[in-house]
């Protein structure tokens, strides 16, 4: 540890002037009455390392300045200088290899400052650390000991105490920086093991863009390669062109002759073709006056030919609008005396929909639809309840239909709006119950409809098959089966049947000539009628 030699003092404290304290080999001794000024000298030595000034017994630096008492001006600044022996450490904060028996640190204050000065010139903090942890002078340390301290630690602790001597002796100066180094050596390690990771992760990149590098001078060479042989076409067919080129002029040469023989003959021909051109003018006059009275009369034909045809075709137009309009008059009437199956009563709701007349609404499933003969019972039990289902154009039709019956409290009828139904595809068990004996076909397609209801009739009958009877199905599962006597199989299996009354309404409604299915068919007669007519017009008119 280094020597103080002595202390210097200008407006510390009690000191005004300025105050030079030697310390000599040995023990110094400072005595003096009470008040003297002892203290204040050990509080300048703490003051030059850098104490605050509570622990200076000052609540504020500036009142560290001689404040003057009754008697003096108080002091502008306080300025202490402490001497130490230099016995070669300190020759390195000299610099340019300079050496000194001793040097001076010191720190001045006034009352908007404070500064530290090494060897007389201003210095940081830091640099006062360095020289005093080169001296190994502990500003906090035990070096100096304050009036009190020595009983304090006498009545202090062995543990207590033990720890102090391993201050003044540099152990704990030892154990402290013993744990600061093992602390820098586990984040060393920690470091180390994470560029680990980040090189093995750069080698794995690296690995990764050396292929990318192989691929893509091998794509370099590859289009090299490409545009070599692409120049290689380039110049054969090059030289082809040129080849031909030349058999062209060659052939051209040997054309001209030729050319010039043509154009003899054709000029040969044009004289020839005036020649007859007189002759047929000649003959044109004699002939004009029978060929105009022929092609009027076939022209006046003509025309009367296509007048007739075009009666023909308004004539059938209007046919089809006189059956359109009975086919809708007997889808109404059907579907207002359409009988239901015994036991099932007519919905009220429906008939006073269907007696509203309002547009959009087309009829019933029943009254829309025409079954094969033989298959109307199988055809009542596949739709079942939805019989008396009323198919409408839209849904906004369907939510008036709905409002209405609610207006005037007419009951619930279930609708079907062609537009938004969403149909089932067939599956393939059903597809394979048709290659089973006794397995007609869909339900479906045993019954007549206009095709402009086929979405309704798909949501309603789906892939129901008909079966001759349940016998023919006994061994099928997962398919919906109706019998031609009504008897029906269920796709979970349940079955129901037994024995029906006749069915009256069908047979009736066709002897009254309401026969829905037999005025389509006029209707498509009348069309592929109408299509030859027009055709025949064309021909005329060509």
């Amino acid at each position: 540890m280094a020597t103080i030699s002595k202390v210097e003092l200008v407006g510390f404290k009690s000191f005004r002037k300025r105050t030079v304290v030697p310390f000599f080999d040995g023990v110094t001794a400072v005595i003096g009455e009470n008040g003297s000024g002892k203290s204040n000298l050990f509080d300048a030595i703490s003051f030059v390392m850098g104490r605050r000034s509570s622990q200076l017994r000052a609540d504020r630096l500036e009142h560290l300045i001689f404040n003057g008492g009754d008697r003096y001006e108080p002091a502008e600044s306080a300025e202490v200088n402490l001497h130490l022996e230099n016995d070669g450490r300190f020759d390195r904060f000299l610099g340019d290899g300079k050496s000194a028996p001793e040097i001076t640190i010191g720190r001045r204050i006034t009352r908007r400052s404070s500064t530290y000065t090494f060897m007389g010139k201003v210095c940081p903090r830091s640099l006062i650390d360095s020289l005093l942890e080169e001296a190994k002078i502990d500003p906090d340390g035990q070096q100096l000991i304050a009036q009190g301290r020595i009983t304090e630690i006498i009545r202090r602790s062995p543990l207590r105490r033990r720890e102090i001597i391993d201050e003044v002796s540099g152990i704990a100066a030892y154990d402290e920086k013993r744990k600061k180094a093992i602390g820098e050596l586990k984040d060393v390690k920690s470091k180390l093991n994470t560029h680990r990771v980040i090189l093995a992760e750069r080698r794995r990149r690296l690995l990764s863009l050396q292929k990318e590098r192989d691929v893509a001078l091998e794509y370099q060479s590859l289009t090299a390669e490409q545009e070599r042989l692409r120049d290689s076409v380039l110049h054969k067919k090059r030289e082809r062109i040129v080849e031909d080129l030349k058999k062209a002029r060659a052939e051209r040469e040997g054309m001209d002759g030729k050319i010039a023989d043509l154009e003899k003959q054709v000029a040969r021909l044009d004289q020839e073709i005036e020649n007859k051109e007189w002759e047929l003018e000649g003959v044109q006059e004699d002939l004009a006056g029978d060929v105009q009275v022929k092609l009027v009369k076939e022209a006046e034909r003509i025309r009367a030919e296509i007048l007739r045809k075009e009666g023909e075709v308004r004539f059938k137009r209007q046919q089809i609008n006189d059956l359109q309009a009975m086919i809708d008059e007997i889808t109404r009437m059907r579907a207002a005396s359409q009988p239901t199956a015994p036991g099932r009563r007519g919905n009220p709701a429906v008939q006073a929909l269907l007696e509203r007349k309002r547009g959009g609404v087309y009829g019933t499933i029943s009254s829309l639809a025409s079954p094969k003969p033989g298959f109307e019972v199988a055809f009542e039990t596949a739709a079942g309840g939805s019989l008396n289902d009323l198919v409408v154009d839209s849904r906004e039709t369907a939510i008036d239909c709905i409002n209405y019956l609610k207006e005037k409290r007419l009951g619930r009828a279930r609708i079907l709006p062609l537009r938004r139904l969403v149909t089932a595809r067939k599956s393939l068990a059903s597809a394979e119950a048709l290659k089973l004996s006794g397995v007609v076909d869909y339900a479906i397609n045993l019954v007549e409809f206009d095709q402009k209801y086929r979405r309704a009739f798909e949501y309603i009958l789906s892939d129901t098959v008909v079966a001759e009877n349940l016998e023919a199905v006994k061994g099928l599962d997962g398919v919906r089966v109706v019998t031609l006597d009504g008897d029906l199989l269920s796709k979970g299996g349940a079955l129901s049947g037994g024995w029906r009354g006749e069915r009256k309404g069908t047979a009736k409604a066709k002897e009254a000539g309401f026969d829905a299915a037999r005025r389509r068919q006029q209707i498509s007669k009348l069309k592929k009628e109408i299509t030859r007519l027009e055709e025949e017009m064309e021909e005329l008119k060509a």
